[in-house]
């Protein structure tokens, strides 16, 4: 505005004299200079700290939201993780809060402009009536654009953004994937399926590009449309003497300046779009579910419960959008020092107990019982010092082995080699080139299955649980190795009771106890040779799975394929 000013003062003491008398006086042309350079000075100083105050907004608030949905994901309850494709969980934590904080840098500007904007419409109107109508028709020509686009590029804002997560998860899908990918030579299919994707995110960005080709060249036209008919009417003003040259410069110059805030905020609602469906899709992140802190309601003792370590009472589950049961109403009891084994057919739910006994779910019915009080109400830190899970996917981070183990960082190296030993890890490790201080490579890549599954293994036992769960925690090692780890993890102070998932005769046998489980539901509970003689699905199961010799006596029992 003051540019403004000084230009229409310019025009009439400088401009206009200078054309009637050939020149000007130096100190009034140098004056008129300094003037206008110490106002750009000014101008230039003032938008470069509000340009690096408004991108310190939006970089910050992008950290802010990306260590929020982070944390979500990070405590997420297990089964909500299960179900989000890993790929779209990333395009979340990456373009969609980049894309929901995009205006946020002209936010600073966005409200001075819109005081610039008040200020020059006054200063036209009193400068004169009639130039400042033709520059404020500039203002509904604007907003009735930005309708458009608004109506234009909101759909397609929301399906491009819904792409980039399509597109990064079938990525994240095939590299990880990779191994499955190269054995079944499905290369050109997962190209295809990959192309497909990105061919769909390519129309909807050119759907998206075609609606900001109208709104930007408009947003152009616009103000230069308005600054010719402030031209041609200020001529006509001029000429009947209504107006001096300079009013006429001084407000054709305040239409440029309101041209800058109305583009503004035509870029503000151009970057809208795209940025309320990145922030719609941020926030159902953010508005999932959270993970239960202790019910303080939950009755955190129960009599009689003094010899079990873990007990799952009349506990069911169903998982979120499921139709049936996947455990019903089901009793178990681990006993400290106990090794109990928890047997059956695929998918009769042995996983999803194990879940339950450490915690990763919470029963949609019954409770789980730790040495008499409700799981729930246990603090979340002491459940898992007391209770750890080793599953059979062993996930390993791309860091050296005593990282890998000792995860908090607070173990000394003879606890690593004490729980090593007992994972029957040691050897191998020991043969590593650095030792503990190998890398293991991205999710373990430098070891065998076998070798991964025992330093997950050690991983669960260094911190002394009460209960070791292992959900086929040792199925990819032989027989004869899963058997002395088992018969190690009986004789170790490293953990009191043991519960066995798993099918397998060499996990059975060192079992106190066995229950058999089918349909949700066990079925029955014994002494591994007591169970063989009085439960017949379970004799089944156990005998397709190996060579064994029945109890009892010395005769081995040998299966055909055909028995099978």
């Amino acid at each position: 505005m003051a540019t403004a000013r000084v230009l229409g003062k310019v025009t009439d003491d400088v401009v206009v004299p200078a054309l009637h008398k050939g020149s000007v006086p130096g100190a009034q042309l140098t004056e008129a200079c300094l003037t206008l350079a110490a106002i750009s000075v000014v101008s230039t100083f003032a938008f470069l700290v509000r340009r690096l105050l408004g991108g310190q907004l939006q970089f910050r608030l992008q950290a802010t939201y990306r260590r929020r949905v982070a944390s979500r994901y990070i405590t997420a309850p297990y089964p909500w993780l299960q179900r989000r494709p890993v790929g779209e969980m990333l395009a979340v934590a990456n373009s969609d809060i980049e894309a929901a904080w995009l205006p946020i840098a002209r936010l600073p500007l966005l409200f001075s402009v819109v005081v610039l904007l008040a200020a020059s419409t006054i200063d036209m109107v009193l400068t004169d009536l009639a130039l400042a109508g033709v520059g404020i028709l500039l203002f509904p020509a604007i907003l009735w654009l930005n309708r458009t686009y608004q109506n234009l590029s909101a759909q397609h804002a929301i399906t491009s953004q819904k792409y980039r997560g399509e597109v990064s998860s079938i990525a994240h899908e095939s590299f990880d994937g990779s191994l499955a990918v190269k054995v079944l030579r499905m290369e050109d299919r997962e190209t295809e399926r990959f192309r497909e994707s990105v061919f769909r995110l390519r129309s909807s960005n050119i759907a998206f590009g075609r609606a900001r080709s109208f709104f930007e060249p408009a947003l152009e036209l616009l103000p230069n449309l308005a600054v010719l008919g402030v031209i041609l009417v200020g001529a006509v003003r001029i000429r009947s003497g209504h107006i001096a040259a300079g009013d006429v410069v001084h407000i054709a110059y305040l239409v440029t300046v309101i041209t800058f805030p109305l583009r503004i905020i035509g870029n503000v609602f151009k970057d809208l779009p795209r940025s309320v469906a990145g922030f719609d899709r941020v926030q159902e992140i953010l508005a999932q579910e959270s993970p239960s802190e202790p019910d303080e309601q939950i009755s955190r003792h129960t009599e009689g419960t003094g010899s079990r370590m873990l007990e799952l009472d009349s506990v069911s589950f169903v998982y979120p959008g499921g139709n049936s049961r996947a455990v019903d109403g089901i009793g178990l009891a681990v006993a400290p020092g106990e090794v109990v084994a928890l047997v059956g057919p695929t998918g009769s739910g042995k996983s999803t107990v194990a879940h339950l006994m450490a915690g990763l779910i919470n029963p949609t019915g019954g409770a789980v019982r730790l040495h008499g009080t409700d799981l729930r109400s246990v603090p979340r830190d002491e459940a898992c010092d007391r209770i750890s899970l080793a599953a059979q996917q062993s996930f390993l981070f791309d860091d050296t082995v005593r990282a890998n183990i000792a995860l908090r960082g607070e173990d000394d190296d003879e606890l690593v080699w004490q729980a090593l030993r007992t994972a029957d890890a040691e050897s191998f490790v020991r043969a590593l080139p650095d030792g503990l201080d190998t890398s293991v490579g991205e999710r373990g890549s430098r070891f065998s299955g076998g070798q991964r599954q025992r330093l997950s293994l050690a991983r669960a036992l260094l911190r002394k649980p009460e209960l070791l769960i292992l959900d086929d925690a040792t199925s990819a090692v032989d027989a004869e190795a899963e058997e002395t780890i088992l018969r190690k993890l009986q004789n170790s102070s490293l953990t009191s009771a043991v519960l066995v998932v798993s099918s397998r005769r060499s996990a059975i046998d060192i079992a106190d106890r066995v229950a058999y489980m089918a349909h949700g539901k066990i079925l029955d509970q014994a002494s591994p040779s007591e169970l063989y003689q009085r439960c017949s699905p379970y004799r089944t199961l156990i005998d397709s799975y190996s060579v064994l010799r029945t109890p009892g006596s010395q005769q081995t029992k040998t299966h055909t394929a055909g028995d099978l």
